[in-house]
């Protein structure tokens, strides 16, 4: 089970439509996803190894985002565990009712997360 002090790390891909350019910040759209909003849980990791493997995933990351799960269940969303082939740490935000995150949810989670640029 994911604790709610849990640091969660969501990758920012160089997508126009994640940034908001006049705040420099991430806007709601990286949190939402039909599929759910992937993000690697911190598992004991250090930042410097989340960006390695970010990075050899992704060699082109603009950065990353942090949040802990606590907002995220706050704001009702669904966090869970989701190991894949070649990631342990692998984990998935999911709506309350759907797979996807409301409009409400993802802005909520885009102005409540710690942006870092790579």
């Amino acid at each position: 089970m994911i604790q709610d002090d849990e640091l969660l790390h969501r990758a920012i891909k160089p997508k126009p439509q994640f940034w908001n350019t006049k705040t420099d910040t991430v806007s709601s759209a990286l949190f939402k996803d039909s599929k759910g909003v992937s993000v690697d849980r911190n598992s004991n990791r250090t930042n410097e190894e989340i960006k390695l493997c970010f990075l050899n995933d992704f060699p082109d990351l603009k950065g990353e985002a942090r949040l802990n799960s606590k907002p995220c269940r706050e704001k009702r969303c669904r966090v869970i565990a989701d190991p894949i082939e070649n990631n342990e740490h692998h984990a998935l935000i999911l709506g309350s009712e759907k797979i996807e995150l409301t409009k409400s949810q993802a802005k909520f989670l885009s102005r409540n997360c710690i942006v870092v640029v790579y």
